[in-house]
């Protein structure tokens, strides 16, 4: 039997987290491609891609990613964004399918 995949997309605030929210309590698997994100900033390999694109100032004190100098860094130039995006998207998509493809049983 084939699994049926739901993807929930939108705008910030266009009720992504809410929907998500129902599915979890209708007892369905639910992933959010924000925290596989969030997790991924911690590989060594996401950071040195990051770092050569966007400078040591996305990193803390720590020598970690970001988030907060990473958004500033990224989301005030388009470019910068559009480029951002073309490097994490992909990792984010096959982690996300692992994910997806590591759940057993009907759900």
């Amino acid at each position: 039997m084939t699994k049926l995949k739901i993807a929930i997309t939108g705008g910030i605030g266009s009720g992504k987290s809410t929907v998500t929210e129902i599915f979890k309590e209708l007892g369905y698997k639910t992933f959010s491609c924000d925290k596989i994100a969030h997790s991924l900033y911690k590989k060594d390999f996401v950071k040195e891609i990051l770092v050569k694109e966007f400078g040591e100032e996305i990193l803390n004190s720590y020598g970690r990613v970001c988030r907060r100098r990473l958004g500033l860094t990224v989301f005030k130039d388009k470019e910068k964004l559009k480029r951002f995006n073309a490097l994490t998207h992909p990792i984010i998509i096959d982690e996300l399918y692992k994910k997806m493809n590591a759940v057993k049983g009907v759900s």
